[in-house]
């Protein structure tokens, strides 16, 4: 008898599991699959994002950075900011680029946001680019924030229509000089393994 209820529970559970993935994150997305890291295995389900062979030997700070060997191009996309300017990844490659997943509703993105901008400050002289994508956020949210915490850099909303399947905000995308991805982070980067990595990237000829 508790045999059968067991495989009743597991098999409950495994269609319960099935059908939320089908909601969240199954279709096609125009950011994942990137060829990066998975951020925590645990917390990004396989069809979030595929995940190649390369060596795991580059970690700065507890955060993953993909060999330079290794990295893959991140899967193109384009957003639009308010004023119809397009964010298209294709434009990316000669600058080291940071895609900044945030949301006007999250505290961890909102307070992360002064050091986004300081990093801009600092290195976009030394061929460094930020393009943030507002998620989950309406366009007159975006508006009302951009009109009381001006922002140096492009940023876009997503529109219902664009399948981004995120599981957190924010998530941070680097990309090095060639357009490639080297890290894909959920949550929020310690100011000095940020500093590290975007180092390491600009001294990459």
């Amino acid at each position: 008898m508790k045999t059968v209820i067991f495989v009743i529970v597991v098999s409950v559970f495994a269609l319960t599991m099935s059908t939320l993935g089908m909601k969240f994150g199954m279709k096609n997305a125009k950011i994942p699959n990137v060829y990066a890291p998975t951020p925590n295995e645990k917390l990004a389900p396989n069809a979030m994002m595929k995940v190649l062979n390369y060596d795991r030997e580059i970690v700065i700070g507890g955060v993953i950075v993909v060999k330079r060997e290794k990295a893959k191009p991140i899967n193109r996309f384009i957003f639009h900011t308010d004023d119809g300017a397009a964010i298209d990844s294709a434009t990316f490659k000669g600058k080291v680029t940071v895609v900044y997943l945030w949301g006007a509703h999250s505290r961890e993105s909102l307070a992360e946001m002064p050091e986004i901008v300081e990093a801009y400050n600092r290195y976009s002289p030394r061929g460094f680019a930020v393009y943030g994508v507002a998620l989950k956020t309406a366009k007159k949210e975006l508006e009302e924030y951009l009109a009381k915490t001006p922002l140096p850099f492009p940023n876009a909303f997503m529109n219902e229509q664009d399948d981004i399947p995120i599981i957190f905000t924010p998530t941070t995308l680097i990309l090095d000089k060639s357009g490639n991805v080297r890290v894909y982070m959920y949550g929020p980067l310690k100011t000095d393994t940020r500093t590290q990595i975007l180092e390491k990237l600009l001294a990459e000829q």
